[in-house]
């Protein structure tokens, strides 16, 4: 503890080893904050000065270092060109071991004990930009390939289950706003954010069900139930739905009506009154491909499964 009041422990390394080079450079992080922080408490002249990085570091290790790896003279020696070393060793030491970008999540977890929702998806991405900076990983979110790992690692550390199958689902969607969650990690983290959102809102109004403790709870659950499930059904409606008998009516939003008679109900293919010279002769009048041709004339095509939208 110094006299301004905050404690600043000074960092050493010891070992080569991966994990402890991690660890010294967190601690050399937290150091240099913190003194940074003592600082801000003191006049000019009596300012800490931090110990250097080349200090910081076993005087065997440090010449083992410089004679085998950075051929250079330990007193030649700069703290910058030290700090370049140590993280380029670690992050070109994970790429040799072969890791996954499920190794490097091994240490991320999504902390509930986080209250605040939003708070909680920031610390996620917080322990994602730590791991990211340390191994440097930054541009692995700039490959496809790498994104879709990314988010897959995301959505794993996500909690509860409800809110994994919800960011999952909606990775699926369709349209502008399916090809942004894939392809905009701003976006996708703001999905993640809105959702982990909603999901506060139902588990506090549940909590507040069992005990009892409002007597509009059980109301305002049911309420809020509805409006998600309101918001995910608008949110679905991106999904590419299947050419059944419903998506044709939303597709189209009116009934069949012959090209031939004009009457309402059914298609120029169903119709009784037309002759297939005449269905053929009005279809392509039309302009209609063969394709669309042979299932507008032919009952047994265009009776279930094609509907067009002129029609």
């Amino acid at each position: 503890m110094n006299y301004a009041g905050l404690a600043v422990e000074v960092p050493f390394l010891k070992d080569i080893t991966l994990a402890a080079i991690i660890e010294f450079l967190k601690k050399r992080t937290d150091y240099l904050f913190n003194i940074g922080k003592v600082n801000e408490l003191l006049d000019e002249d009596s300012k800490i000065i931090p110990i250097s990085l080349v200090a910081s570091v076993d005087n065997n290790l440090l010449a083992t270092i410089c004679t085998t790896e950075l051929e250079i003279a330990a007193d030649e020696l700069e703290d910058q060109v030290l700090q370049q070393y140590l993280e380029g060793f670690f992050a070109s030491s994970s790429r040799e071991l072969g890791w996954t970008m499920e190794k490097y999540f091994e240490e991320i977890e999504y902390d509930l004990s986080i209250k605040n929702p939003t708070s909680c998806v920031l610390d996620l991405w917080k322990q994602w930009t730590t791991i990211a900076t340390n191994f440097d990983l930054h541009e692995t979110l700039e490959d496809p390939k790498g994104k879709k790992q990314w988010r897959e690692q995301i959505i794993k550390k996500l909690k509860p289950a409800a809110l994994r199958k919800e960011i999952t689902e909606s990775l699926k969607w369709v349209g502008k706003k399916g090809q942004a969650l894939r392809h905009d990690n701003l976006e996708f983290y703001k999905k993640v954010k809105q959702a982990a959102i909603e999901q506060g809102k139902s588990n506090r109004l549940y909590q507040e069900v069992r005990s009892g403790k409002s007597s509009s709870s059980t109301k305002t659950l049911t309420e809020h139930s509805k409006e998600q499930k309101r918001f995910r059904e608008k949110e679905s409606s991106q999904k590419q739905g299947s050419r059944d008998k419903n998506s044709e009516k939303r597709s189209f939003g009116k009934e069949w009506e012959c090209w031939g008679f004009g009457e309402k109900g059914h298609r120029l293919c169903d119709c009784q009154k037309t002759s297939k010279d005449d269905k053929e002769r009005i279809v392509k009048e039309r302009r209609v491909s063969k394709k669309k041709l042979a299932v507008l004339t032919d009952p047994q095509l265009g009776g279930k499964d094609l509907a067009l939208p002129d029609e």
